[in-house]
């Protein structure tokens, strides 16, 4: 069959010119006028049906009326610019902000590997009653590398700080790992330049230290030289040699994304004194795998099993009760990190929400815009359109709609999707959030795109073609049933913006309280700078007698008032657990704790008051009585109703355990995130409890950035092999302690602005569209007597009548979605009134705002014309 291409318009006027002959030759007849216009549509309808419903039986006929549909409704667009521009930019804002938060979501949790294949590489998980994911000594990987036959590979990593340093320049600290030589080739991984690691370079016989570099290493530390490879740098104060440089952009298994990669056979030197590789208890490395081909995680699984239960007869004491688990990678990876994805769950929901608003602001426009196309739809159907037929054209047309708000929703994401990138995590080693787009991110807003379709194209479509087949003919008014539609659509969207707003200002509240609230620790005027000596191969004596001298120093530098030494950085991305028991008291369970070993000065340089007992002091030395100080809420979970000072607590497990006595007791703090909640911690007298890793503290007077070159100075003539991370207590805490609640509150707060800007679009929306059908009655009314000011203060009551629905409807949702916000919010209650009704007033203004123009024009409606029109 020929498809014919004819201009609608064309199409339209042929019918009306048919129907006109019949209507005119049924009133030369003597019929009355509408009955004359009833019989031509049946008459007309009755010849042309059986011919339109044997060229939709052609398949060829849909593929041409597709296309001309899709032409169709692209040149309504490019008829009507306003209602383009405003439904395009509407669904942009949408699928903008879901595409952007999926992309967060994506490189944060959800992404697979960057390695072909990513579905066959699992994760093997060491599970036990104690804890569900554990990780495994090289004695048990060695076992299972060698014992199964369903992968074919299996590696393991370990991830690790270490000191970098090339042509005699500071040292600094890069993230890397260790792992086994068959890491890249189970990954399926290619270098760039060089070559990966080989069977000799994991050998304990290998004399050289093998490393191989990322892309950004090569090009931040070697300027993308080709000549890395070969070059000779110092990993640990080790010389080492780089053989390769891995592609641009791969990452790896992990947050962060590794500097440098080493083998484990290396550890030995690289880290003086870890047992690593030879102590069964030393728990430490991840294991993945890639299934042969042909097998299954659940075979794996079942061999995995096996061979467990021989691991346990070998290690009868390290390995009781413990089962090798196989899962497949991102499954492993979605349920290790609960509270991850909980969170992450939380932003895809309100983005969802926000596509939500945009959909029924594009329903909205598409409802006032089929009241305009009720005539066209009732002139089709009467001459032999289905009415299938029209909803799928009309349908087309909110397709091509949606196409034009997916490519502008893109381009507003890549804008959103740079500016995350460019967040910065303080930290020893400074990191970000993988945000990318890529194919995934493409993907997911055509599907957005898709759902957008159904949700703001199939109730107009349905309601446009739902028409009477003769008052339309004769040019009524549009049907007024499409009134309480529409008010219906724009409440149900002020309602969703409310509760947006309700949520975001909740977050926001929760943000500000946090930051200003006291974390139990001194925050402004300190400079932080955190080493680990040990790196670089430093013994004990040798570190003490480092941190002596830089303690000195830095204590000379002119505006320091005083200096101290912690082994946690508060509000860092390191933690230190161990687990603390009772003495005399066995029926109490362990408790699983942070500690802190610090200098005796440390509580009055941090201001962390000291609530019962004493302070650390010079008696506190190596060789005397352990001591300990606990804070208020470890004494109140262990001795609520008991003196505390004077106890005794075992600290530690196993041979390194040490009995120590609690001799005070510290008021509570924040010690990971600034929204935390009261948590049991420990301090320890760092005199008798050395630890390599410590940070120095320094008080000033005034800006402690002014200090920073000078500490860099005295640093370079002490230890220039020392890495070093130095930045102020202010900005780690407001860019790491902060860091979720701001991120929460950001997040929330910008989805919230733009469901507000889409409902007061809604909202103006739909006051226009009243206006402009009461023209007539507004102008009556004024020539009876009705006075401008009645007139405006009408069409505004309208609106906020609308608005106070939605936001009472918004308030509601927000009561039922706030309950499980709970965990996310410090200090607020997840009912707070500010919150509510403060919502609620700016929802009326914002309502009184987007109906003021309508009104004003409402107002100056002249009644003279309009009754001289009619």
């Amino acid at each position: 069959m020929r498809l014919r291409w004819r201009k609608d318009s064309e199409f339209d006027e042929e019918i009306q010119a048919h129907l006109d002959l019949e209507t005119q030759a049924n009133l030369g007849r003597g019929m009355p006028a509408e009955e004359a216009r009833a019989a031509a549509l049946r008459k007309f309808g009755n010849t042309t049906r059986v011919k339109e419903r044997a060229r939709e039986a052609d398949p060829l006929f849909w593929l041409g009326t597709i296309f001309r549909d899709l032409r169709h409704g692209l040149r309504s667009l490019a008829r009507n610019p306003g209602f383009a521009a405003v439904a395009v930019l509407s669904l942009g804002l949408g699928i903008g902000a879901n595409c952007a938060i999926f992309s967060f979501v994506d490189g944060l949790l959800l992404r697979p590997l960057d390695v072909p294949r990513p579905g066959d590489v699992v994760l093997v998980n060491a599970s036990s009653p104690q804890y569900r994911f554990g990780s495994f000594s090289y004695a048990e990987y060695s076992t299972y590398r060698d014992q199964n036959r369903t992968l074919a590979g299996l590696l393991t990593q370990e991830e690790n700080a270490f000191a970098i340093q090339s042509d005699g320049a500071q040292a600094r600290n890069v993230y890397g790992k260790l792992i086994s030589g068959n890491f890249f080739d189970v990954l399926q991984i290619r270098p760039s330049l060089g070559r990966t690691f080989r069977p000799e370079d994991d050998s304990p016989a290998t004399k050289e230290i093998a490393v191989v570099i990322s892309d950004e290493c090569w090009q931040d530390k070697f300027h993308s030289d080709a000549r890395a490879v070969g070059a000779q740098i110092k990993l640990n104060a080790q010389p080492a040699t780089v053989i390769g440089i891995l592609p641009h952009g791969f990452r790896g298994p992990g947050f962060l994304p590794p500097e440098v990669y080493a083998t484990l056979a290396a550890t030995p030197r690289l880290f003086a004194g870890n047992a690593l590789l030879t102590d069964p208890k030393a728990r430490e490395l991840r294991l993945l795998g890639r299934l042969k081909r042909g097998a299954s995680v659940r075979q794996a699984q079942t061999e995995f099993a096996g061979i467990s239960q021989r691991v346990e007869r070998v290690f009868p004491k390290a390995d009781r009760l413990r089962t090798a688990t196989v899962l497949p990678e991102l499954t492993g990876r979605l349920q290790e990190d609960p509270d991850n994805l909980q969170s992450v769950t939380v932003n895809l929901i309100v983005a969802a929400i926000v596509l939500l608003i945009a959909c029924t602001n594009v329903a909205n426009l598409l409802l006032g815009r089929a009241a305009a196309r009720v005539k066209e739809m009732t002139i089709r159907q009467s001459v032999g359109a289905g009415r299938g037929r029209l909803i799928a054209q009309l349908m087309t047309e909110s397709a091509a709609l949606a196409l034009l708000g997916a490519g502008a929703g893109l381009l507003l994401a890549q804008v959103a999707i740079k500016l995350i990138a460019s967040v910065r995590i303080a930290a020893d080693i400074p990191g970000g959030f993988p945000a990318r787009m890529d194919l995934r991110v493409v993907f997911y807003g055509l599907a957005a795109s898709a759902v957008g379709v159904i949700l703001f194209g199939l109730w107009p479509a349905i309601r446009a073609t739902r028409a009477d087949l003769v008052s339309p003919t004769k040019d009524a008014a549009p049907s007024r049933s499409r009134v309480p539609l529409r008010n219906a659509v724009v409440t149900v969207q002020t309602a969703l913006a409310a509760m947006l707003l309700i949520c975001a200002s909740l977050f926001l509240k929760s943000f500000f309280l946090a930051r200003r609230a006291d974390p139990g620790f001194r925050v402004d005027n300190v400079l932080t700078a955190s080493f680990d000596p040990s790196l670089v191969g430093y013994s004990e004596e040798r570190t003490r007698a480092f941190y002596d001298n830089l303690r000195t120093r830095a204590a000379a530098i002119p505006g320091v008032r005083e200096v101290t030494m912690g082994s946690h950085l508060p509000m860092g991305i390191t933690s230190q657990w161990t687990s603390v028991s009772q003495m005399g008291t066995p029926t109490v369970e362990p408790m699983f704790v942070m500690y802190d070993c610090v200098e005796p000065g440390y509580f009055t340089t941090m201001a962390t008051t000291i609530i019962e007992g004493r302070a650390f002091g010079d008696r506190d030395r190596a060789g005397a009585p352990g001591v300990a100080i606990v804070n208020r809420e470890l004494a109140r979970r262990w001795w609520p109703d008991v003196g505390v000072i004077g106890k005794r607590i075992q600290f530690g497990v196993g041979k390194r355990a040490t009995v120590v006595e609690v001799v005070g007791i510290a008021r509570d703090g924040k010690y990971q995130a600034a929204t935390d909640l009261p948590a049991p911690y420990i301090y320890l007298p760092y005199p008798q409890q050395f630890r390599s890793s410590m940070t120095l503290f320094v008080h000033t007077a005034g800006d402690p950035l002014s200090v920073a070159p000078v500490l860099r100075q005295e640093l370079q003539s002490i230890g220039p092999d020392v890495p070093a991370y130095i930045h102020t207590m202010r900005e780690t805490f407001d860019e790491h302690g902060l860091l979720p609640s701001r991120l929460h509150a950001q997040i929330v707060g910008a989805m919230g602005m733009i469901g507000l800007a889409l409902a007061v679009a809604g909202l103006y929306a739909v006051a226009a569209f009243a206006v402009a059908r009461r023209t007539r009655e507004i102008g009556i009314r004024m020539a009876l007597g009705a006075s401008s000011v009645v007139v405006l203060k009408g069409v505004l009551a309208d609106g906020v009548k609308l608005a106070a629905v939605g936001g009472v409807l918004g308030a509601a949702g927000a009561l039922a979605l706030t309950r499980y916000l709970r965990e996310f919010l410090d200090q607020v209650s997840p009912q707070d009134p500010i919150a509510f009704w403060g919502v609620s007033i700016l929802m009326l203004a914002v309502a009184l705002a987007a109906c003021w123009i309508p009104a004003r024009r409402a107002s100056r409606v002249d009644p003279a014309i309009i009754l001289r029109y009619e």
